[in-house]
């Protein structure tokens, strides 16, 4: 599958930048959003013994998977509860907020226009994976999380 030309363009703004990586905090109640951002992956309704097959033993099947994600931030001064509080949005859609620990930072980072590129990952969700146990296939729905990353132009 060929990169799209947008993500081409993110990637060639990150150089001679530094990454960090964030939690993103809030997610487990935006839930529902997040598989409409992804591709159901096939390999999750295969049958137990196919599955066992392809190899199952050494890893998990996500349920979905997710490419490009179109990440930005949003400050939130009108929060009731932070006044620095930073929205986590995907494709617009509020999904999260940045931790309070981390506010200050990324708000300097913002009002001095150093953040070059904002994008993340989608981690969790339903997998089928070998319980070596019981030596059997089970399902597990682990909630959502958003991992983010910021790519930061050096001063």
């Amino acid at each position: 599958m060929a990169m799209p030309a947008f993500y081409v363009e993110k990637i060639m703004k990150r150089k001679n930048v530094v990454m960090q990586d964030f939690p993103v905090v809030g997610v487990s109640r935006h839930q529902d959003l997040l598989p409409k951002y992804g591709f159901l992956n096939k390999d999750y309704f295969l049958s137990d013994e196919q599955l066992i097959e392809k190899g199952i033993r050494q890893y998990s099947i996500p349920k979905y998977g997710f490419e490009y994600l179109d990440l930005s931030l949003e400050p939130d001064p009108g929060n009731k509860y932070d006044p620095n509080a930073i929205k986590v949005l995907l494709s617009g859609e509020h999904v999260g907020f940045i931790r309070s620990e981390d506010t200050e930072y990324i708000n300097t980072l913002i009002a001095a226009d150093r953040i070059v590129d904002v994008d993340g990952r989608i981690v969790g969700g339903p997998v089928k994976r070998y319980n070596t146990s019981e030596d059997r296939i089970e399902e597990v729905d682990f909630n959502f999380g958003i991992r983010l990353y910021l790519f930061i132009r050096q001063t």
